[in-house]
């Protein structure tokens, strides 16, 4: 289908979509004409999306209701129905749905003895033929890279993904056998309380979404199932949520069109749970989800959705911009269950009640208040009255749960002391058969608890003006300020920065706490003279407005300690990470999250430094806490093997180090999917072990998974991706494969210069190992300048004492000693084995392996007297950690 026939198509439909169901057809009828096979297509697309408007819903196609379209649209059904076939590896089992998009299949792997860690049942999403044009690709690419960016147990998680043999896109996620969250509550007669639960994991869900930049756009119950997994224990299974279809979801650091990503918007939005500012076709922010979530939640506890708006008509949703805001929960359940029939309930009050397992009045008590200020603050028509984030409304919710008192609603003395006297009900009772102490005890909570109002509006301002100002960033990206210019993410971080300095002065708190968002960005980036610039403002702004030794500047002082890392700058590091430490050890027990986090960086600066010993005993301390205290954060305790299982490769003791690698695999395959960058960091550190262990048939294929994954996930520009290349190229030079290993190598080095910059560590870094693939290829003549190259960049950036530079030219010096030429190679390993025994120690292994090279390089040129002195400067008992170290 060519451009232009099908913008007429897309115009088509969206002008029919807005009209009436049963004034659809016969619109499309008269627009257009006498061109029956235009008419066709437009129907078959318009019946489609009455049946569903996204891409993951699990909705069957209602064949009988496409009948009235003709013979063009059964033709299209026809060619749709590729059940029995096979696409890639999968092999399609029975539609599952289709949207105005993608159908989406039910499919098993076509070969199920393959590596374990691929599901057997997925669910594939292909697009629809006739529907390939430039913008609906562009779509579907971007929902493929956006669900490879999110990782999260409430998430459908993307498994895979490729092009059919006719050049049609797919992918393939989990297969998620659930119920719409709905109508799992109603089957299942969930208290409200029960309900909730179930809600705060959804808000998880988005909340981690817009961590990553990512909005939704199309909450709704069928978006959100409810699975009950089977773990094979002992016990009721336990209901989990998980969130679908970020087909529509809009990126905020998005580079294309943002007028084009409004329209798509508005053809694909479920008008029933959309926000005011989708219906007006305006553009959309994380409060769009804010408010449809506030739909499901009104929609779960009154078992109606606020306004009555039919699923997917857009016409009515439009008309209900002109209403008040809804009537409260609790208004909507009262009505409900007082009728004119002899019981004084209605059949549908009833239902209502039995699903909740409690009574009508009870229900209503339960509501007014709080859940109804919850539910009406989500759905504020202006997306600046909502909650300002997610976060908030999953607080508020948590609040509500705990008896505590929620930061929608007006704070006043009699709501507070309500709240504290449902917390302590019996000692409140008790108390009151004393009336002077009652009204002793009266005066004094009213002045706690006046207290504790100032803290939470405080805190509630603080995320407003938070709020407000990411919102104030994310303008660079409307058309109107960008005038059509590219709006990258730096340009994104820039303009933050650039704000924050201009127009927070007056706000100290937010700023510092702006500075350490946008400075760690900068960090993640590799930016990190943008990030120690930040960094160091916002600790110093901490220490001036808030309590010098409080949690605030601890964890500030922890951020700027992680620049400096980054920097490979651990001098500098280590004080500032015992400095935090000092502080959260002050302030919280012994086995807080905070104090082992602490603890674990105290740890990667002996690590860095090469203290291996004083790292080891960190680790296995933080280890042994999170085993004891922490055990259900598999993904920190897999992280604490990791660290321990790192400490002991670099001692050598590759044997003891491999079970703390295979744990920590295994428990992150089992949190984050075996196809997760998480479980890809921990593949490459055990093919990294198998490798010293000459175990290559084990290593390689980790390699390659570990390459695959990101390559998957991140693209193939990525720098994680240079490294698992890097990688993979080390362990090819060792198996004499120079070829393949020197294109990887190759390309590395070219995607760090163009990620980081011709200037930046890690490029050289990239150049080093560029330099050994010619070494190891027999090629030192190539190697050298590149070697050179790589030193230079790291001493500008590093400084010439830093060890990464000597130990870059200890393989220099052993080139050049491949080269016979001599001169240059004592001079080279001589710089590099006093520089690395100052900054390391003398037994760590890049100094012994100076040592030898320059032991080499004496005898190579008749300087037996030399060698000998060397072999006996370091005594054997020497410590062979390296360095002291405790924290």
């Amino acid at each position: 289908m060519d451009a232009d026939r099908w913008n007429r198509l897309y115009a088509l439909f969206d002008a029919a979509c807005v009209r009436p169901a049963d004034e659809r057809l016969a619109f499309l009828r008269d627009a257009c004409g006498e061109d029956d096979a235009l008419y066709a297509e437009a129907a078959a697309l318009v019946a489609a999306d009455a049946h569903t408007d996204v891409l993951l819903d699990g909705v069957a196609l209602d064949v009988v209701a496409l009948d009235e379209v003709g013979g063009a649209a059964a033709a299209l059904l026809d060619e749709l129905d590729l059940v029995g076939t096979q696409i890639g590896p999968y092999h399609l089992v029975r539609l599952l749905g289709t949207g105005g998009m993608g159908d989406v299949y039910l499919a098993e792997r076509a070969a199920p003895d393959e590596q374990a860690q691929f599901e057997q049942q997925v669910a594939l999403k292909l697009v629809k033929p006739g529907m390939d044009s430039r913008q609906v690709l562009r779509r579907f690419q971007q929902e493929r890279q956006i669900l490879a960016r999110l990782q999260h147990p409430h998430i459908a998680r993307l498994l895979d993904g490729g092009v059919t043999e006719r050049g049609q896109p797919y992918f393939v996620m989990e297969y998620v056998e659930g119920v719409p969250i709905d109508a799992y509550c109603d089957q299942h007669r969930l208290t409200v309380d029960e309900r909730l639960g179930l809600f705060q994991d959804a808000c998880r869900a988005v909340l981690y979404a817009h961590s990553q930049l990512v909005v939704h756009r199309d909450l709704k119950p069928s978006n959100i199932l409810v699975t009950e997994n089977a773990s094979g224990e002992p016990g009721p299974r336990k209901p989990t949520v998980k969130l679908l279809d970020f087909g529509i979801a809009k990126v905020l650091t998005d580079e294309d069109d943002a007028t084009a990503l409004t329209r798509t918007g508005k053809a694909v939005m479920t008008p029933a749970y959309a926000s005011p500012e989708q219906v007006r076709g305006e553009p959309v922010g994380t409060g769009t989800d804010i408010y449809s979530l506030g739909v499901v939640l009104y929609e779960l506890l009154a078992g109606q959705r606020p306004y009555a708006v039919p699923e997917h008509d857009r016409l009515a949703a439009a008309q209900m911009l002109a209403r008040p805001e809804p009537e409260p929960p609790s208004t909507v359940v009262r009505r409900a269950t007082t009728g004119a029939n002899a019981t004084g309930a209605s059949a549908t009050g009833t239902q209502l009640t039995d699903a909740r397992r409690t009574q009508p009045e009870r229900l209503r008590r339960r509501l007014t208040g709080d859940l109804d200020v919850i539910c009406l603050t989500a759905l504020r028509t202006e997306p600046e009255r909502r909650y300002p984030t997610v976060a908030a409304l999953l607080d508020d919710v948590r609040r509500h749960l705990t008896g505590l008192p929620v930061t929608a609603r007006r704070d006043t003395a009699v709501y507070r002391l309500g709240k504290f006297v449902q917390r302590h009900r019996t000692g409140v009772v008790a108390t009151a058969l004393g009336v002077v102490l009652l009204g002793a005890l009266t005066t004094g909570y009213t002045l706690q608890l006046q207290q504790e109002r100032d803290r939470a509006q405080t805190e509630a301002d603080k995320a407003t003006q938070v709020a407000t100002f990411l919102e104030g960033i994310f303008d660079v990206a409307d058309p109107s300020v960008s005038q059509g210019e590219t709006v990258t993410a730096r340009t994104l971080l820039d303009e933050g920065a650039a704000r924050v300095e201009r127009e927070l002065a007056g706000e100290p708190a937010v700023q510092a706490q702006m500075m350490s968002v946008i400075g760690r960005v900068y960090r993640n980036l590799g930016l990190y003279d943008d990030a120690l610039r930040l960094h160091e403002g916002a600790l110093e702004l901490r220490r001036s407005v808030l309590a010098p030794d409080g949690p605030e500047v601890a964890a500030a002082l922890f951020e700027l300690a992680q620049t400096h890392a980054g920097r490979g700058e651990f001098p500098e590091a280590e004080p500032l990470y015992r400095d935090a430490l000092a502080l959260r050890q002050r302030l919280y027990a012994p086995d807080h999250p905070d104090v082992l986090v602490s603890l674990t960086g105290m740890g990667w600066s002996h690590h860095a430094q090469g203290a291996y010993l004083a790292a080891e005993s960190l680790y296995v301390r933080v280890l042994e806490r999170r085993r004891a205290v922490h055990p259900d954060d598999t993904l920190a305790l897999a992280g604490a093997l990791v660290d321990v299982g790192s400490s002991l490769r670099m001692q050598r003791r590759f044997e003891d180090a491999e079970p703390y690698f295979r744990e920590a695999l295994a428990l992150t395959r089992a949190t984050r999917g075996a196809g997760s960058l998480e479980a890809a960091d921990v593949t490459s550190d055990l093919a990294a072990l198998l490798r010293r262990l000459e175990r290559p048939e084990e290593a390689e294929p980790l390699y390659r998974e570990a390459l695959a994954i990101r390559r998957r996930i991140l693209g193939k520009g990525h720098r994680s991706v240079a490294q698992s290349m890097n990688n993979l190229a080390v362990f090819l030079r060792n198996d004499g494969r120079f070829a393949e290993a020197e294109t990887l190598s190759v390309g590395a080095a070219e995607i760090y210069r163009a990620v980081l910059g011709p200037d930046h560590p890690e490029y050289a870094i990239g150049l080093n190992n560029l330099a050994s693939a010619y070494r190891e290829a027999g090629d030192c003549g190539r190697a050298v300048p590149v070697y050179e190259e790589a030193i230079a960049i790291q001493e500008r950036a590093q400084g010439p004492d830093y060890w990464v530079p000597n130990a870059i030219r200890l393989n220099l010096g052993g080139c050049l000693l491949d080269l016979e030429r001599y001169a240059e190679a004592e001079a080279a390993l001589v710089t590099a084995y006093t520089r690395l025994d100052e900054t390391l120690g003398s037994r760590t292994p890049y100094t012994e392996r100076a040592r030898q090279k320059l032991i080499e390089v004496y005898e190579a040129s008749g300087q037996p007297g030399q060698a000998a002195a060397l072999r006996a400067a370091v005594p054997d008992d020497e410590d062979p950690s390296g360095a002291e170290g405790s924290g």
